[in-house]
């Protein structure tokens, strides 16, 4: 597919607390870096368990991200027990990525106008001139934000229906504060047991656990909306320009086969012909071995076969 004219009619007028959210979003980086610096300038060595806890929490997240708001709230790839569906809305929601409902609805968005008009976050939606592209790029990987959140579609009723789905959303804030008072709770409790000093501790665990590990997951997950709409390969035909991206496959645990994604956006597996890096999808079958979840959805090989001869 290839878009000619802009997609754009006109800029969303950001609220006051957009402007606060995107200032905290593009300075997050800055804010690590120099955060990082002061702690190497005063204790000379990162700590191990500091860099375990931003893993930890990075991971936990980001698969709360990948299997829960994106393959099971919003595409229903495969059904799980309540209490999983549970524990994933809240992971997903610790991201730091807005509330569970309008991070789908937006999703669903995106499917229904990839690269059209209504799309929230195009990379080509100024144009595909290289300085528009360049704009369109950063726009939808960040300032997509402040676009309003889609307030009503099939899939926002279905949610609002949903009472693990509802509950989650309804206590987004709760989610929010657990994001960052969990890493700082336990940095205290890890200098308490060796005889550190705890507001060290609070410091460490805030920088780590929940500024840096938040900059990770968040920038990565929105390579998916920037980078994979325009570099990688299209080994099936879409009316679009989503991309499959190994490196952001392997950085958001699948995600990056985007183009495969959109060739067949239920498939619980997104790696269609690359499946070794769908770091998620493998997730997902270890869960249906536990008997978690069921239901998982994939296309067969005879259908991915289809798929891809129609580019051939």
């Amino acid at each position: 597919m290839k878009t000619s004219l802009p997609l754009v009619t006109a800029e969303p007028v950001p609220t006051m607390l957009e402007r606060a959210m995107l200032l905290f979003v593009i300075l997050s980086p800055l804010a690590a870096v120099v955060g990082i610096s002061i702690y190497v300038c005063f204790y000379g060595k990162v700590s191990l368990f500091y860099i375990a806890l931003m893993l930890v929490f990075h991971v936990s997240t980001a698969l709360g991200i990948t299997i829960g708001f994106h393959r099971l709230f919003t595409h229903d790839s495969f059904r799980s027990k309540q209490w999983l569906k549970l524990v994933l809305g809240i992971l997903g929601s610790m991201a730091l990525q807005g509330k569970l409902i309008d991070w789908c609805s937006t999703h669903s968005q995106h499917h229904k106008f990839t690269e059209r008009e209504g799309d929230p976050h195009s990379p080509w939606r100024y144009g595909r001139r290289f300085k528009d592209v360049c704009k369109g790029f950063f726009y939808a990987h960040v300032l997509w934000i402040l676009n309003e959140p889609v307030s009503r579609n099939k899939l926002t009723q279905t949610l609002r229906a949903d009472p693990v789905a509802s509950f989650v959303n309804r206590f987004t804030l709760l989610w929010f504060g657990l994001s960052m008072l969990l890493p700082i709770g336990m940095g205290i409790a890890y200098e308490s047991i060796r005889g550190g000093s705890i507001l060290a501790g609070a410091g460490q665990g805030f920088l780590w656990g929940f500024l840096v590990r938040l900059f990770l997951t968040q920038h990565i997950t929105w390579m998916v909306n920037s980078v994979c709409h325009v570099w990688g390969t299209r080994p099936f035909e879409t009316p679009d320009e989503s991309r499959d991206n190994p490196l952001i496959a392997l950085l958001a645990m699948g995600e990056g086969y985007h183009n495969g994604h959109h060739a067949k956006p239920n498939s619980a597996k997104h790696g269609l012909h690359l499946g070794w890096l769908d770091t998620s999808y493998w997730v997902i079958r270890i869960l249906e071995w536990l008997g978690l979840v069921w239901r998982v959805s994939v296309p067969s090989r005879e259908e991915i076969a289809r798929m891809r001869k129609v580019s051939n």
